[in-house]
């Protein structure tokens, strides 16, 4: 970590601080934790560069194959290898007191290696797998209040033996509009929406209020709101910090036991076109949120939003972001008629908001 050279991957595996970094990454965390901040480390435990110390002094603990070393991979279906790679998530745990543990993989070890077994080749792939799994039940074990984070590859592992074991999971690097829609639609067939993360980089085709609806009907990711602390205007950092509010005060208090509806489960195209809508609603019907996204070259500029969980022999009050009206309405009216929900350009969309009134 911190290596000065030009080589990018061919480090990883060698997981200590270097001469950039003298004094290792405890400033760092020490000021995030003073602004009340939890921290957590982003490694590619698995893989091992060709000019690390680990590479040097384990050249056999890599994949092979007909005599073919693979680059990068280490080979978890050994047990000396698999022990290591634990020892080494438990090491910087303990090292840096982490709140979050953020586990990568960008390499390919295509159908897998060989291994001797019985006078036999025997393929590495199932071995590798049982050996994560083991190592991430034994780590969340021995910190049940880790958060443990899967980022592999963006997206390339979300089995349900990986997602068991972590807190959330990527599906996609791909976060642009308005295929990271119709990805949150789709993936959030699959899985449960607080466990896929969805998230912002700034420059991004639409809004930020719209980039703000998907990532907050996901689990919340902001890689920076801002190309740089001179372009966070104060119009964008107030943004920001009112979707994060409605999160944390309002949508996460029944995220992760709400009843998902998809009132778009199929959105044609590639990266996705016309309408696409989200509806979640807490287990005793008593709150609610669901997002409307106008996509690309949608027919009409209106969407007859019905909703499919409301108690309708109750009454909400309702709110619309990003405008910020409110109103009490029916859930019958709400679950009958509707609310029509009118965009005139793609890429924009509005958040519903619903409490039910006493």
């Amino acid at each position: 970590m911190g290596r000065r050279e030009p080589i990018g991957g061919n480090t990883t595996g060698d997981w200590y601080a270097a001469d950039i970094l003298p004094n290792d990454l405890f400033p760092v965390y020490e000021y995030a934790r003073s602004k009340g901040l939890k921290c957590g480390l982003w490694v590619e435990i698995e893989t091992a560069g060709s000019k690390s110390k680990l590479a040097e002094d384990h050249p056999d603990w890599f994949l092979t194959k007909y005599g073919h070393t693979f680059p990068r991979v280490l080979d978890l279906s050994k047990p000396e290898v698999k022990d290591f790679v634990r020892s080494e998530i438990v090491r910087l745990v303990e090292k840096y007191q982490l709140d979050m543990f953020r586990l990568d993989y960008n390499s390919s070890s295509n159908e897998g290696g060989f291994n001797l077994q019985d006078g036999r080749n025997e393929n590495t792939h199932w071995k590798h797998m049982e050996a994560i799994y083991e190592i991430f039940d034994r780590v969340g074990s021995q910190f049940p209040n880790l958060q443990l984070e899967n980022c592999a590859s963006g997206g390339g592992r979300t089995d349900i033996g990986i997602v068991s074991r972590f807190t959330t999971t990527w599906v996609s690097d791909w976060f642009k509009m308005p295929r990271t829609v119709r990805i949150l639609n789709g993936m959030s067939m699959a899985l449960p929406p607080e466990y896929i993360n969805r998230s912002y980089s700034p420059g991004m085709e639409g809004n930020l209020d719209t980039h703000m609806h998907v990532i907050m009907m996901g689990h919340p990711m902001l890689c920076g709101v801002a190309p740089s602390l001179t372009d966070a205007s104060p119009a964008t950092m107030a943004c920001a910090k009112k979707y994060i509010g409605i999160y944390k005060n309002f949508i996460r208090t029944f995220h992760r036991t709400a009843k998902v509806y998809h009132h778009t489960p199929v959105i044609p195209g590639a990266d996705g076109t016309g309408w696409a809508a989200l509806e979640y609603v807490s287990e005793d019907r008593a709150k609610a949120v669901a997002t409307v996204f106008r996509l690309i070259n949608a027919e009409e500029n209106r969407y007859a939003l019905k909703f499919k969980g409301l108690d309708k022999g109750a009454s909400y009050r309702v709110r619309i972001e990003p405008e910020g009206s409110e109103f009490v309405v029916a859930g019958y009216a709400l679950s009958r008629e509707g609310l029509t929900i009118e965009l005139d350009t793609a890429l924009t969309s509005q958040m519903i908001l619903l409490n039910r009134t006493e």
